[in-house]
């Protein structure tokens, strides 16, 4: 575990700064717009992601850490379909999350407690609505707590 949170460490953007950058797996779903004819949506399962570690120190130590997703997020994928003349068809699209735009009843934060060193996001679970719009959207965050903790 040490070897995770030293290499969390690396991820800062700044030495001192609590903004980190780093690879998280992706999941994208889109809602049915009543065309048969979508069969799939093909995505990078990895991207990179920037968040950001709060954390609350007291007298007796640590009260409270936060991690929560920061920036703009470009997630690129295709929909891809076959014509009337069963030829495979397929357009570009680029979703931007502007996390500071996402409203409360969009965003989902799962937690996860493990032993061992450090804080991170796992990855994130994306629903677009039939027209492409962002429906939802679910973080998943990892907290590792030292072993006696």
């Amino acid at each position: 575990m040490r070897e995770l949170y030293d290499s969390i460490q690396k991820q800062k953007i700044n030495e001192g700064d609590d903004t980190f950058v780093a690879k998280v797996n992706l999941s994208l779903h889109k809602e049915n717009d009543g065309r048969p004819e979508i069969i799939d949506l093909e995505y990078s399962n990895k991207i990179e992601m920037t968040y950001i570690v709060e954390i609350e120190y007291r007298s007796y130590g640590i009260k409270g850490i936060m991690v929560s997703p920061s920036g703009v997020l470009n997630i690129e994928y295709q929909e891809v379909w076959y014509d009337d003349k069963d030829d495979q068809q397929s357009e570009e699209k680029t979703l931007e999350i502007n996390w500071s735009d996402v409203q409360f009843n969009q965003a989902i934060y799962r937690e996860e407690w493990h032993r061992g060193d450090g804080y991170w996001i796992e990855g994130i679970e994306v629903e677009l609505d039939k027209d492409g719009k962002l429906k939802a959207v679910i973080v998943n965050i990892v907290y590792a707590l030292p072993h006696g903790a």
